[in-house]
Parts: structure tokens; sequence; C-alpha cells
């Protein structure tokens, strides 16, 4: 939070409690600078709201006590904390963009695409917050039958899975007459 907020925010607040001193205020800005501009204008608000006119000033320890109990009860607007770190599987992004359909159209083939966590780093962390369902590798992306990498068909296994669905349509007992395009 910058100065100029907590400033301002303290003046609200010594409205309604006896006033600081500036020593106080500079100590109490050290103690408070890491609380989000939003989550002190909101603990300010509710002790304007509890305390009765000329009430002694909030303590530090108080005044901590309504942040974590602000962020308690705002867990959506806490970032969440993760390291994140470099992986040669996914390039650091945490996922893999995947195709998984392919569909003509007169004015070219549409990629249908997904993305897929990445289980060899915890960048993922990011885009979905809690552990997904499945985790993916390269690996397991290159053998699966119908998902091929974004911008990675050139490889026989991506040409071949975009261009090729007679192995997929036989092994799923379907003529290709039957799937439509």
């Amino acid at each position: 939070m910058r100065i100029e907020e907590f400033t301002f925010q303290v003046q609200r607040l010594e409205k309604w409690c006896k006033k600081l001193t500036e020593d106080q205020k500079d100590v109490l800005y050290e103690q408070l600078k890491h609380i989000p501009a939003e989550a002190f204008r909101d603990v300010v608000t509710d002790f304007i709201h509890s305390l009765r006119p000329g009430s002694p000033f909030p303590s530090i320890t108080a005044l901590k006590e309504a942040w974590i109990a602000w962020k308690a009860s705002h867990p959506e607007k806490i970032a969440r904390e993760y390291e994140e770190e470099f992986c040669p599987e996914c390039g650091g992004k945490g996922y893999f963009e995947v195709v998984h359909e392919v569909v003509p159209s007169k004015f070219g083939p549409v990629e249908y695409t997904t993305m897929l966590p990445c289980a060899k780093c915890g960048n993922w962390k990011k885009i979905w917050g809690q552990k997904p369902k499945r985790l993916w590798t390269k690996e397991e992306i290159k053998a699966h039958p119908i998902f091929y990498l974004k911008g990675d068909i050139s490889t026989p296994a991506g040409v071949e899975k975009r261009r090729n669905i007679r192995p997929l349509a036989e092994r799923v007992g379907k003529s290709l007459n039957d799937i439509p395009f």
C-alpha cells in the first residue's frame, strides 16, 4: 500500500479515534504497509462502524488481526503463493496447449485446443490454483491417441493424428462414413 492511501485511511480513522503522533504513524505504516490498499480500506471502515467516537486508536495487533480476518473472508482476492520455476517440458508456462480435434470447414481446418497441466513443474498453480485431476507429461501427450501438442503437427505422430483417423475409427468400431465432418 502506498503512503498516500495509508495516510488518507488513518485520517479517516482519526476522525473517530484519538489522534496519533507522526512518529506513531511512521511505526504504524512500517508494520502495516504489506496490507493491500483495498483490504486496509475495508479494515478501517469496519473499525469506524464498530468503534465509538473518541475511542483509543486501534493497536497494531488489532489492525493485523482485522487483516487476517479480512483475508479469511476474501480468499478470492488473495494471490496464491507459489514458486515459479523454469521447466524444460512446458517452457515454464505450467501447461501444454494440445489439439484434440480438427474439423474441416470451407475456410480451412479448425483446430479445437485445450490446456493440460504440466506434471514436471508446479507452475500450473498460477492457472488452476488447486491441483487438477490429472497432470500430464510430454510423453503421455505424444502417446495419447487423440491429443497432439499444438505446433507439433510436423512430427509423424502429429500428422498421423491430424489427418489419418482411420485407425482410431476402426479401434472404436465405427466406419468413417458414421463420423460427421
